[in-house]
């Protein structure tokens, strides 16, 4: 399998190109996160030596918001993205 870009041929089949097209997912997935974080506009916070992102209950009870924990930003984004799509699919 080959991808043509901007006139650059990668092979997926070779561990370079594999490794190419890993880090494009991730950058595309991380887009994916911090785009709903941008648009929720959550809380962000250190909870011990976790990331933390907190999206208030429309009720206003403790134990309705939605959380993303992760040992660094991004993490925390995809965990919270998780939750968020999980929550809303109930």
């Amino acid at each position: 399998i080959t991808f043509k870009r901007n006139t650059m041929k990668v092979d997926f089949d070779t561990w370079q190109g594999q490794q190419l097209y890993e880090a494009e997912l991730q950058a595309l997935e991380e887009q994916r996160d911090f785009g709903l974080i941008e648009m929720l506009k959550p809380d962000f916070c250190m909870d011990g030596n976790m990331y933390c992102f907190t999206y208030p209950s429309t009720e206003g009870l403790p134990n309705d918001c939605v959380q993303g924990f992760g040992e660094t930003a991004s993490k925390a984004a995809h965990n919270f993205r998780d939750n968020w799509y999980q929550r809303n699919a109930l």
